[in-house]
């Protein structure tokens, strides 16, 4: 049976039996299946690939898709790659996120142990890997680790629950929380519970703040804003670092409510990760004043000690180096049947690869993606064909959503903020055949940087890599086909602009400007019923 510490800490590997040994030094490859943004899985390989580091392991990290996390980690000399083929050093082990990325490195190094880390009871990339090198698994909860022993066919002896850490040294506590509750911050995971949770606030006279992605409100640096509020809103790893500095902690999402984290209750909520089974009551006002009335500044101090005491980074990944060489051990006394690779391999792939149907989970996140799209409300009529629509500040059409990363509208047009920029509009309904959207842009261009280079996405297809060379920033015209079936029936379309290599006028020319600019978008035009040719 899977084992945690009372408190509901993390897992001691053998039972506790194994002595602290002058081991060497390990090589790590950590595998994750994105570092595009903040999630709670992305902020957890970055934060034991640092801890690793940072204890005189070398942690090595594949990912196919890349952002600002990544930079963070070159920074401090932790190499990454979207290039499996590039990993000339053998890993003493893979410690594998995500089934495409961990499944990627353990049949690259198929002569090396993998461990697999569930994280997500629904998410179809948290399915568990069948490979013959991966024999141990690991769960934050009991919930995941259910999933991995019922629907993922884990042997329950395989599986380790390690709840997740917090990085303490990066959380600090804030100052003490007031008698009584003034400020909340809701760090929301989606749009349809903040009626609720504004009515909340309202009737008990609290001052609501709300970050995140659903508004357009993104916190690279939480732990500088969350000791700023008395309670903070939020699950998984967004609770847990609130209490760390101190806070509060409502534990809440679109999925549903558990409730204020009280001294009594934290034992519960630490062991099930303060995630999905916690989450059993209904969504109302009512219920979550109620909840957020029940405010004790002595018991949230309390909970942060105690969670401090016991959920520290440097802890957690001594404990994970520990099961890392019992794998090893178990790896190296029973050798893999060469002949059980190709029937596995065979098994992936006819599992994971493209059907006639859509019934593969990617597929199916696609589809759901072009509901929403289909959803989205524009706040305008539908593009006319062959016209021109501006991004600069004298257009005086309100043609399209701005979703995400652009600067302020300029006389010439409108900066890419970031790493990626997103926007919606619509052309008209029911069309039929290949659609053309034609770009007017000039891209960020200086002898100190003559490359730039976009990645565009459209209602969650890749149609389009944009490559940039050299040092005059001058006017390019950029056109791309969208294929038959990329948009729906109802005609909206939404475009992500993923800028690859993003820079600031600071870092090219010493100036004063810091934003990380990639391009200047100055007009679109659609331009119906083309041939697709290859363009763009």
């Amino acid at each position: 049976m899977p084992t945690t510490e009372p408190s509901g800490g993390t897992t001691t590997p053998s039972g506790g039996s194994e002595p602290r040994q002058p081991d060497r030094p390990l090589t790590v490859l950590l595998t994750n299946f994105k570092l595009s943004g903040r999630s709670g899985t992305e902020t957890l390989t970055r934060n034991i690939a640092l801890e690793l580091r940072r204890q005189g392991h070398r942690p090595l990290v594949y990912s196919p898709i890349h952002g600002p996390i990544v930079e963070e980690l070159r920074g401090a000399s932790i190499p990454v790659t979207d290039d499996i083929g590039s990993i000339t050093v053998k890993p003493d082990i893979i410690h594998g996120h995500h089934l495409p990325a961990c499944t990627t490195a353990a049949i690259r190094f198929r002569d090396r142990p993998a461990i697999f880390f569930c994280h997500d009871f629904q998410q179809w990339h948290d399915r568990p890997p069948s490979l013959p090198n991966l024999r141990h698994f690991l769960a934050h909860g009991p919930a995941v680790m259910d999933r991995l022993t019922v629907e993922g066919g884990v042997p329950e002896q395989a599986v380790r629950i390690m709840p997740n850490p917090v990085d303490l040294r990066r959380f600090q506590p804030g100052p003490p929380l007031p008698a009584r509750a003034r400020r909340v911050a809701l760090f929301a995971k989606g749009r349809g519970y903040l009626p609720v949770i504004r009515e909340a606030c309202a009737k008990l006279g609290l001052e609501l703040e709300v970050f995140g992605s659903p508004v357009d409100r993104l916190v690279a640096e939480p732990e500088a804003v969350m000791p700023e509020f008395d309670i903070i809103v939020g699950t998984g790893l967004t609770a847990l670092e609130s209490i760390a500095t101190g806070r509060a902690a409502l534990v809440c999402d679109p999925r549903g409510l558990a409730g204020l984290c009280t001294l009594e209750r934290f034992p519960h909520y630490r062991r099930n990760n303060f995630g999905l089974r916690l989450l059993d009551k209904p969504l109302n006002a009512t219920t979550i004043a109620t909840e957020l009335a029940a405010y004790d500044a002595a018991d949230a101090a309390a909970i942060s000690a105690a969670l401090r005491a016991e959920a520290g980074l440097d802890r957690y990944v001594e404990r994970l180096v520990a099961f890392y060489r019992e794998v090893m051990r178990d790896f190296a006394q029973a050798a893999v049947d060469e002949d059980a690779w190709p029937l596995a391999i065979a098994r992936h792939l006819q599992a994971w690869g493209p059907r006639p149907d859509n019934a593969w989970p990617w597929m199916q996140e696609r589809e759901a993606l072009m509901d929403r799209v289909a959803e989205l409300e524009t706040g305008a009529a539908a593009l006319r064909a062959d016209e021109h629509y501006g991004f600069y500040a004298s257009e005086p059409r309100r043609w399209c959503r701005r979703v995400a990363g652009f600067a302020n509208a300029e006389r010439s047009g409108t900066w890419t903020v970031g790493d990626e920029t997103s926007f919606t509009f619509a052309i008209p309904p029911g069309l039929a055949g290949t659609q053309r959207l034609e770009f007017r842009l000039r891209p960020l261009l200086h002898p100190a940087g003559p490359e730039r280079d976009v990645d565009v996405i459209v209602n969650g297809r890749l149609v389009a890599e944009w490559r940039f060379r050299g040092v005059e920033s001058s006017e390019r015209r950029e056109t791309v086909d969208l294929p038959p079936g990329t948009i729906g029936p109802a005609g909206q379309i939404w475009v992500l602009l993923r800028i690859i290599n993003p820079q600031s006028p600071r870092e090219l020319s010493g100036s004063a400007d810091g934003r990380r600019l990639g391009v200047t978008l100055i007009s679109l035009a659609w331009r119906p019923g083309q041939e697709a040719d290859g363009a763009g």
